[in-house]
């Protein structure tokens, strides 16, 4: 029996002291939370703490009661004060569990462990400013573009003779020693603006070939000879390039036409006004392309080759 309360004993204090642990840690370490499995697990230590604690106390009592009586028949006082000790730390131990519960066991307002983090107030989202959609602009060139070939035909022969009879053959059956293919080219799209439909963006292009005569080899020819061909060839490429810049003249004013391209209420009067402009420059550049031919159709080019 002696041994069966020195065992109880040691047990009741070993609760003691893990129980008082227990609270030292819940008072000094507020933060130190447990949820989920960790909760299960720390409620259950300390009930067993707990249980062991009065079951130890319990028997300690019985065998010291047993102890006394059977040592000291009159132990009816002494029993009297230690079931009073045990009901009263009983008690405030019961208490104590109780009133800190939410201390010991408190749940965390977010499922994931870590430092709680405030969840920040709504904001009122800002209103959407009206956006304001910019009109598309009318079309403006500086100039107009020049794309420009050189092509030639080919003549043979080492005298002047020779080389004249080549140059009037193909002047009977082309009508001209050189000659040029032209075109003025434009691209555009139109645009709608509060203002009406006008000149979008547009590109203005002189398109042309020139072909002169080229002589296929001098070998064999006199000084004279190659003298009078560079002055025919001369001659006839400086005619050609004055219709070269009569292109690229009406071309600039067809880009000053879109540049001043107005305002219409319907698509169909602007298409009509564009066609309208770009037919009379090509009428006004046909009419001085010709009339330049009439002008220079008594020119002596041909008598540098063909002179007797």
């Amino acid at each position: 029996m002696d041994r069966v309360r020195k065992i109880s004993l040691v047990v009741w204090l070993t609760t003691v002291v893990l129980f008082v642990l227990a609270v030292v840690v819940s008072i000094y370490k507020p933060e130190l939370k447990f949820s989920g499995i960790k909760e299960i697990i720390a409620t259950a230590l300390l009930a067993t703490d707990v249980g062991l604690g009065i079951l130890s106390f319990i028997t300690l009592l019985i065998s010291d009661a047993l102890y006394s009586a059977k040592k000291y028949p009159n132990t009816k006082k002494r029993l009297v004060v230690l079931i009073i000790v045990f009901v009263g730390l009983f008690g405030v131990l019961a208490g104590y569990i109780l009133g800190n519960k939410d201390k010991l066991f408190e749940k965390p307002l977010a499922p994931q462990d870590g430092p709680m983090q405030s969840i920040p107030e709504p904001t009122q989202e800002p209103e959407q400013e009206e956006q304001i959609t910019e009109e598309p602009k009318h079309g403006y060139q500086a100039q107009a573009l020049v794309q420009t070939k050189n092509d030639n035909y080919f003549v043979n022969g080492n005298d002047r003779k020779e080389l004249c009879s080549q140059v009037v053959e193909r002047a009977e059956e082309e009508e001209n020693l050189g000659y040029i293919n032209y075109e003025i080219k434009d691209n555009y799209y139109t645009i709608s603006t509060t203002r009406g439909y006008s000149m979008g963006y547009f590109t203005i292009t002189a398109i042309s070939t020139l072909t002169v005569p080229q002589w296929t080899s001098s070998e064999g020819a006199s000084e004279g000879t190659k003298s009078d061909w560079r002055a025919f060839k001369n001659a006839i490429a400086s005619h050609e390039g004055k219709h070269q810049e009569i292109l690229v003249k009406y071309a600039n004013k067809l880009v000053q036409a879109y540049n001043n391209m107005g305002y219409y209420e319907t698509e169909a009067s602007l298409d009509g006004a564009i066609t309208e402009a770009y037919s009379r420059v090509q009428k006004d550049m046909d009419k001085e392309q010709k009339d330049f031919d009439e002008r220079e159709a008594g020119s002596k080019s041909l008598e540098w080759l063909c002179r007797r």
